[in-house]
């Protein structure tokens, strides 16, 4: 029998219903699997850096893997003289609610991210063999760590050297700042030019640049995370999805089925 148009409405209503909840979940599943596997390529990377005293290293494009302390920052940013800042990073978002009403009721969106700015200046890195010139401009986000909750006072500050309207902290907000500053002991994995006439490790093309306060594995550690939840969220969102799909496939086939069988 012909199904009648209330059938084929059952039918696609089952079909649309599953591939409009379905394919979002696997876009979102497609995003978190590409992050999954850049984190780890990217870990695979740092591992591969290989651990190197500052006296012996020579223009490569090999990373290396260097540990010291900021000795100098010639063009500071900020601070007294003991303790020069040499970058800064801060994160704002601002709690956002929806002015318009439904059914009497506000609608609240949540957190929102008003800016992320980084400001930084080439400095000295030195340990007990020699010093070199280190360029933090381009430096991977991600392993910088968590970052501290900064006073107002300090957040303003951030704002202002980054360029971010510290205004904002007059709205409801919150705040992550990151800061590298002279005393300071880093990890430094890059590539090693010359440039000006004196060794400067930078940011290579390929490979992710890493200048961070923290020391030994904890480099890692924080890459590893993020591949851990991109590979953790590609696989929830991709069977949600998955199953979002077969279920709308087979309740439409059911609904065709049963029509044919009136």
């Amino acid at each position: 029998m012909t199904p009648t148009p209330e059938d084929l409405l059952r039918i696609f209503a089952w079909l649309g219903g599953g591939l409009c909840c379905g394919l979002p979940l696997l876009i979102f599943a497609a995003v978190a699997f590409y992050a999954w596997r850049k984190h780890t390529q990217n870990l695979a990377v740092l591992n591969s850096a290989a651990v190197t005293k500052i006296a012996a290293l020579k223009p490569s494009d090999r990373l290396v893997r260097l540990e010291g302390v900021i000795k100098q920052v010639p063009h500071a940013l900020d601070g007294p003289p003991e303790s020069p800042l040499a970058f800064v990073r801060l994160k704002v978002e601002i709690y956002e609610r929806d002015t318009e009403t439904r059914r009497d009721r506000d609608h609240e969106f949540g957190w929102r991210a008003a800016g992320d700015k980084i400001r930084s200046v080439p400095f000295l890195l030195e340990d007990e063999t020699g010093s070199v010139w280190v360029d933090p401009q381009g430096l991977d986000k991600v392993s910088l760590g968590e970052g501290i909750v900064p006073t107002r006072e300090a957040a303003e500050a951030a704002a202002i050297q980054v360029g971010i309207d510290p205004r904002l902290f007059n709205l409801k907000s919150r705040a992550r700042l990151w800061e590298l500053r002279g005393g300071q002991r880093v990890t430094v994995i890059g590539v090693v030019s010359q440039r000006d006439g004196r060794l400067m490790v930078g940011k290579s093309k390929d490979a992710p640049f890493v200048v961070t306060s923290l020391l030994g594995e904890a480099v890692q550690v924080q890459t590893g995370k993020q591949a851990q939840t991109g590979r953790t969220m590609a696989i929830v969102f991709g069977a949600v999805g998955l199953v979002a799909i077969c279920c709308g496939t087979l309740g439409s086939l059911f609904a065709l089925i049963s029509s044919l069988q009136k």
